[in-house]
Order: structure tokens, then C-alpha cells, then sequence
């Protein structure tokens, strides 16, 4: 037969309180990336780039392209998904989702098909600019095939580092000059020990 126990305490009110700070920090240490992860807050797009703007560091990135219809999707790790953009330039439409928790995805449709010439992250890590141009349908087909293309940020995608919340200083005069030492006597033997 089973026999329920508590195996914190006797008492119902420190069991419970118990349980739940166990609750709490386990959450706390195991809950969901996206607490963590940086919102997308702006995407701009000019004739020749397209800008995405977060409201913290991300992973890094990978785009691709997709035929039919022609799309540019960019899947960008440690983001989660912001507020909805119109399209402009080469893009008829802007969309966003959630792939899993930490990754979001941002895919353009295309009104032409264009490819991506190149990629890279701010300074501070909390933007990505990805440079495009029109091409041909075979252009596009080709890129395409090709796969994904990988984004990584720079090392130091920081722009400066974390501030610490408090520091202490405290002066330190000039050094005092040292004492004199004792003047050894005896024999100027290397086998005998210095006392």
C-alpha cells in the first residue's frame, strides 16, 4: 500500500512554502529562452539594404532564398518576433513567427526576385543589415540552390561592457620608504644557511 508523506517537513505551511521556492528557482533556471531573447523592434528597408533593429544582443542569423512564390526568409536565433511592418522596395509584403522558443523568423515576399550580397551585425550586436540587388529569375534560382547563408556576430558584439552597479576607490598615498636592514655577520659561506 502507498503511503503519501511530505518529505520537506510535518508541517503543511513550511511544506508548501518549500515547494514552492523549489518551484520558483526551477523556473527560474529552466524557463523559456524567450524571457531572455531580444525583441525585433524595427525592420528598415531601403533600395539596397534591409535593416533589422532588436531591443537586445541576438545569436546570429541565417537567411535563404525560396522560389514560388519568391521569398527571403531570415532566421535569426536568441529573438523573438516584434510588431508587423509594411513592405517597401523589392518587397511586397513582411511577415514574422515564432520558430521555436529563441528563434524567431522574419520572411519577405518578393514582388521581383532579388538576392542577399551580404550580411553583418552591428557593433553592438542589436542589429543586422543584410544588402540585396534585383537579379533575374535564373540569378535567383541559382542562389536559391545554393542554401543558407550564415550571419555570426563579431566576438565583441557589445558596444560597451556591462556596467557594474557599484565600485569602491580608495586612495593609496605614496609609498614609504623601506627600513633599513640588519647587516649580517659571520662567514661568507654559500654552504651554510643565512639565520
Amino acid at each position: 500500500m502507498f503511503v503519501f508523506s511530505r518529505w520537506t517537513t510535518t508541517d503543511r505551511t513550511r511544506h508548501n512554502r518549500m515547494m514552492f521556492g523549489a518551484l520558483a528557482l526551477l523556473l527560474t533556471l529552466f524557463g523559456p529562452a524567450n524571457a531572455l531573447a531580444g525583441t525585433i523592434g524595427a525592420i528598415q528597408m531601403g533600395e539596397r539594404s534591409v535593416t533589422i533593429r532588436f531591443d537586445d544582443v541576438v545569436g546570429g542569423a541565417t537567411t535563404r532564398l525560396l522560389a514560388g512564390p519568391d521569398r527571403i526568409t531570415i532566421d535569426i536565433d536568441g529573438a523573438q518576433t516584434g510588431a508587423a511592418v509594411p513592405g517597401a522596395a523589392f518587397v511586397r509584403a513582411v511577415r514574422q513567427g515564432q520558430q521555436g522558443p529563441g528563434q524567431a523568423r522574419v520572411v519577405l515576399d518578393l514582388d521581383q526576385p532579388a538576392i542577399i550580397t551580404g550580411g553583418t551585425f552591428g557593433p553592438d550586436g542589436k542589429s543586422l543589415t543584410l544588402a540585396w540587388r534585383a537579379a533575374s529569375a535564373d540569378e535567383f534560382a541559382a542562389a536559391a540552390r545554393a542554401g543558407r547563408i550564415t550571419i555570426a556576430p563579431s566576438a565583441q558584439f557589445r558596444a560597451k561592457p556591462p556596467q557594474t552597479r557599484y565600485s569602491v576607490s580608495v586612495p593609496i598615498g605614496k609609498a614609504r620608504p623601506a627600513a633599513p636592514l640588519p647587516q649580517i655577520e659571520g662567514p661568507n659561506d654559500p654552504r651554510l644557511p643565512l639565520v
